[in-house]
């Protein structure tokens, strides 16, 4: 490479960064998981197989946990609920 490529770059030996990568890595596994955990745990008990899958085997940071919890999980938690019976005639 021309000097003045590797002059804006930086100097290739500076591995200081790198101390980082450990604590970046714990922050976004502390923060993964347990978003992943509630979203597939509400997706088995909705009976999304195919959400399950897709949340079980895609790593997006969470975000598409996040979406299924707040967006896709609240419609079938709504949908199963059972209505309120009305009382039988004739019974106190």
């Amino acid at each position: 490479m021309p000097p003045e490529v590797l002059a804006q770059i930086g100097n290739p030996g500076d591995l200081k960064w790198l101390v980082f990568l450990p604590i970046i890595f714990i922050v976004l596994l502390l923060w993964t998981i347990p978003w992943k955990a509630v979203s597939l745990w509400k997706a088995a008990r909705n009976g999304d197989i195919g959400w399950f899958i897709a949340l079980f085997i895609l790593n997006t940071l969470a975000i598409l946990e996040i979406v299924y919890i707040f967006g896709f999980s609240k419609k079938k938690e709504e949908a199963s609920a059972v209505p309120p019976t009305s009382p039988t005639p004739g019974v106190n």
